[in-house]
Parts: structure tokens; C-alpha cells; sequence
């Protein structure tokens, strides 16, 4: 393994420019670039003119400034840096270690939480050196990354592709579900240690650039690489090398389902609705039951359009998630790993309504929804009563 770890914590543009050759090598496609405060960011297919732009980024020092994993068909449309659909080509496998320390707000909650029906508990720590970290990777059953990137707050490990894989309609289901186990694995791997790690493996993901500078919390921390070993993964060695983590970490076994209790059969009219659509139709994100009351703040914007939010007890420049990106149904898009929900994914007002109130009971929720007046009230039809028994004959 080769050191090549720096000490500086100004911009390194060489370190910056070269990382571009390292992770895409010839990967067709644009490759995207945004920061902290501006996640819409640009897309470009000059690695030149990408590295330029994260120079210019940088003068106004922002938290950070990332680098999609993978490569654009084209420049999304919606502005962002796309979905996992919009991906081209796949240029190796990730993960994503935070280290305990500033910049990351990771309270382990106590068995009886008080707040657990309002938010996801947090129930185990993050772990505290480097060397932890590490030992996660090492005790996963996974290969040997073929580098490693530290950036300022935690490790990044890559294992990257000799030829990178064109993205299809045909294998995107593959390759998603590949990057999800990848992740599934390493997951199983801190809990055996003890430790908290959270999945980063959809192909939309950001990733610090080595060469920036991590100014979370308002410190100013080098993103650089590390380590580096010779030698890539071909596709075919990094399904292998997934199989012997699988081995290592199996998937759980699934549990028989409980019987099945009889209940009276709902009976909706038609033109009624149901208390989650009434509910994301009448209730905007800063309600009380929803981001309002769990104590976000509005960066800008307006609910009801696109709107800017700020996680609770964020003290650093920058924002959390957003909402309202899409105008034909209004999403929440969490950003920080910090704000007690997940990170990545579209969610729904009731999706979210039921993280924050009912632990992630979605049946629970929609029960209190109706209990609170959202929906068409809802009639029940009674199960037939059984026959009576035959009549006996005398004898």
C-alpha cells in the first residue's frame, strides 16, 4: 500500500484534475459536479473544464464540494445531478465510513426514547478512530479496495472497475441491486463490530472530491487520498468478491408471516379518498406533523414550490434537504446523514408523517390520519355470520 497522504488544506487542482483520470479513466459520459448551497451544480464532458469549475466553486469555500460516483447520459433536465436512471456507466463500487467527531450529530438513543415514535432511532455509535473504520471493510469478507479517500469526517474505500459497465434499461435492476448488497454487506459487517453504518450505494451518490477542502462544522479538514494499491476489479471479480461477503454476512432468513387476522372488509365509494392522499393534498412540509414540528427551518423557497429546508440544530452554512422539486407531486430530498431520516430518496408527506410520528408505521399513521379527520369516513362491511348449525333428528 502507498501513502500518499497531504497535509494542506487548500485546494489542490492537480490532485483534483488527476482524480478525474483515476475514477473515470475513458468512462463516457458527463461527469457532474456540485457543492454545498448549490446542488444543482453543472455537468461536463471536459474533465478540464470540471476541474476549472471546482476551482471556481471553491473561492467561496463552501462545506464541500462533490462529484457524482457515476456518469450522466445527459444534462438532467430538471437541473440536480439526476437519478439512477439518468446514469451511463459505472466506474466501480463504494462505501461511505463516518468517523465520531465534529461533523457528524450522531446521538445513540437510549432503549426507552422518548422521541422514538418521532424519529428513527439511532442505536448504535459511530466508530471513533480511523483503524475502526477500517477493520469494517476488513472484517466484511469484501476485497481489498483498490484506494482509499479520507474526507475530513470519515473513508471513503473505492474498488474500481478495469473497463467500466455501460448502464442499460436491460441491467440497471442488476447493477442496482449489486450496489445495494455491496452496501447491505458492509452494514452487517459494523453491526458485528458494533458500530453504525448507513447504505450509500445509489448510483446517483456524491462523494467528496480529494484535492477540496471539508469546511463541516466550520473546520477546515483536507479530502485527500490515502492509500492506493495497484490493480483494478474486473466486473466479473467484484460479483465474486460480493458472493464471499454474502458468505461472511448472509441475508437474513425471512420469518414466517403470522396467520392472517380476519378483518371487516373496507369499502371505499368511488370519488372518495383515502386519509394519505387527503392528507398530502391539504397539508404543506412546514405543518406541524410534518417538517414544522420536528424543528426545520426554511433556507428559502415557499412551500407548495421548491423550497430550501435546514435540518434542526445545524449551525453550519448550507442546506439539508429540499422540496417541491417535482411539480406534479411534492417530495422530500434529504441531503445531510445528520437529520434522523433517510438520505437519498424521494419521500412522501405521509411517508415522512409516519417516520416522524410512528417510528415508520405506516398503518399506524394512516390510522391517526383518519382518527384526525383526513379521508372520506370509512364503511365497513360486516363478515357474513357463520350458518347455523344442522338441526339434529331425533332419534
Amino acid at each position: 500500500m502507498t501513502s500518499t497522504e497531504q497535509q494542506t488544506t487548500a485546494l489542490e487542482p492537480t490532485m483534483v484534475r488527476t482524480w478525474f483520470d483515476v475514477l473515470y479513466v475513458s468512462t463516457p459520459g458527463l461527469v457532474h459536479v456540485s457543492s454545498t448551497g448549490n446542488w444543482t451544480g453543472r455537468a461536463f464532458a471536459d474533465y478540464d473544464q470540471a476541474a476549472a469549475y471546482v476551482a471556481e466553486l471553491d473561492k467561496a469555500q463552501p462545506e464541500g464540494i462533490y462529484l457524482r460516483v457515476t456518469t450522466l447520459k445527459g444534462k438532467p433536465g430538471s437541473g440536480g445531478r439526476g437519478s439512477a436512471a439518468d446514469s451511463l456507466a459505472l466506474p466501480g463500487l463504494w462505501a461511505d465510513l463516518d468517523i465520531a467527531g465534529p461533523g457528524h450529530k450522531h446521538d445513540v438513543c437510549a432503549d426507552d426514547c422518548p422521541l422514538k415514535d418521532r424519529h428513527v432511532c439511532v442505536t448504535r455509535p459511530l466508530p471513533p478512530t480511523e483503524d475502526d473504520a477500517r477493520q469494517i471493510i476488513t472484517d466484511s469478507g469484501l476485497p481489498a479496495p483498490t484506494l482509499w479517500v479520507h474526507s475530513g469526517g470519515g473513508l471513503y474505500p473505492w474498488w474500481l472497475l478495469d473497463q467500466h459497465v455501460d448502464i442499460t434499461a436491460d441491467n440497471l435492476t442488476a447493477i442496482k441491486e449489486m450496489s445495494a448488497r455491496w452496501q447491505a454487506v458492509i452494514a452487517r459487517s459494523a453491526t458485528t463490530l458494533g458500530w453504525h453504518y448507513g447504505p450509500v450505494g445509489d448510483l446517483a451518490r456524491i462523494l467528496r472530491i480529494p484535492g477540496t477542502t471539508n469546511r463541516k462544522e466550520g473546520l477546515v479538514r483536507p479530502c485527500r487520498i490515502i492509500d492506493a494499491q495497484p490493480g483494478r476489479y474486473s466486473i466479473r471479480e467484484l460479483r465474486d468478491g460480493l458472493t464471499a461477503g454474502l458468505q461472511q454476512h448472509p441475508d437474513p432468513q425471512p420469518t414466517a408471516a403470522p396467520a392472517a387476522a380476519r378483518r371487516l372488509e373496507v369499502v371505499r365509494a368511488a370519488g372518495h379518498i383515502t386519509p394519505n392522499d387527503d392528507f398530502e393534498q391539504r397539508v404543506d412540509w412546514d405543518d406541524q406533523l410534518l417538517l414544522g414540528g420536528a424543528g426545520w427551518r426554511i433556507a428559502s423557497g415557499q412551500p407548495g414550490s421548491y423550497c430550501e429546508w435546514v435540518r434542526p440544530d445545524k449551525t453550519t452554512a448550507g442546506i439539508s434537504a429540499t422540496t417541491g422539486k417535482d411539480p406534479h407531486r411534492d417530495r422530500l430530498w434529504v441531503f445531510s446523514t445528520d437529520a434522523g431520516l433517510p438520505t437519498e430518496e424521494s419521500m412522501t408527506k405521509p411517508y415522512v408523517y409516519a417516520l416522524l410520528n410512528h417510528g415508520g408505521d405506516k398503518r399506524a399513521a394512516t390510522r391517526e390520519l383518519a382518527r384526525l379527520g383526513y379521508g372520506t369516513p370509512m364503511q365497513r362491511e360486516k363478515p357474513p355470520a357463520p350458518a347455523p348449525a344442522a338441526a339434529r333428528t331425533p332419534g
